[in-house]
């Protein structure tokens, strides 16, 4: 595939034309009679016969083969539909989309439930969202009209759903509606991007950190954690005539209270010289 797709400019929802290749040698090798192939240790021949379990990628990379939006309100490959997301505020915010609905997974009587100002403001009442099944999703596919044609350029329809922005051709596989997981997340980027920005945030490390003025302005926009929230000394407006839109506050500009792991180590300090 990496001779085949040259670039410079990635296929986007083209990239079928040139899964669809490796889908009729899968055709080829799933069919009854199997492909002639010669064994060394028998020293014969037998018909051997193959599937594609699963594919391996990153974020991006699951959206252009799964044929599924990879940003926006209904990204997350596990809810769909029924995702549960939250749009944060523009400058000075971080305006980005964030899921609010992990706790869904957790049991009943799980405690963290009720600790909604922890993170939205709400206690959690629901279960886990209903995962649609593969052949669900292949009748939805194949009755959809407008779906777009690869190769063709045409004006980018509704998503399917809110999800499916295509087809993938491996949906045209016959045992591919059976698979629970037909596509997989590469564990490397996850721990990249996930674990850096997790760790990097814990240990206040400058260049690494997700903490700062927009982090403690999507506070206040969310009313959680009040005693994280930050802001101007003064008033709300910023100093010397800049917009809140279209330009970055001055650091000095922003108060900031301490990083949240500092507050956690306070906390445990003061707790702990009670005693």
């Amino acid at each position: 595939m990496s001779m085949l797709i040259q670039g410079p400019k990635q296929p986007g929802k083209d990239i079928n034309l040139y899964l669809q290749l490796l889908k009729d040698e899968l055709d080829t090798l799933w069919a009854e009679e199997g492909v002639s192939t010669w064994d060394a240790v028998a020293e014969d021949y037998f018909p051997m016969r193959a599937a594609l379990i699963c594919t391996v990628h990153d974020f991006l990379g699951y959206g252009y083969v799964a044929g599924q939006v990879c940003h926006g309100h209904f990204a997350c490959v596990r809810c769909m539909d029924d995702a549960t997301y939250f749009q944060l505020e523009k400058a000075p915010g971080s305006s980005k989309t964030v899921y609010i609905g992990h706790r869904r997974w957790l049991t009943e009587n799980d405690p963290w439930r009720r600790r909604g100002d922890l993170f939205n403001g709400k206690d959690e009442t629901r279960g886990p969202p209903r995962k649609r099944s593969g052949e669900e999703i292949k009748t939805l596919l194949d009755h959809w009209e407008e779906c777009p044609a690869p190769g063709k350029k045409q004006k980018a329809p509704t998503p399917l759903i809110e999800v499916f922005k295509t087809k993938s051709v491996f949906w045209d596989l016959p045992y591919w509606p059976i698979f629970g997981t037909p596509h997989c997340l590469d564990v490397m980027h996850i721990t990249k991007n996930v674990c850096e920005s997790l760790l990097g945030t814990l240990l206040n490390m400058p260049e690494r950190t997700k903490d700062g003025p927009k982090a403690r302005h999507d506070l206040i926009h969310m009313d959680i954690r009040a005693e994280l929230h930050g802001g101007r000394p003064d008033d709300d407006e910023p100093e010397d005539g800049l917009s809140q839109k279209g330009k970055r506050v001055k650091k000095n500009d922003y108060y900031c209270p301490p990083p949240a792991s500092l507050w956690i180590r306070m906390r445990s300090i003061n707790s702990s010289s009670a005693f």
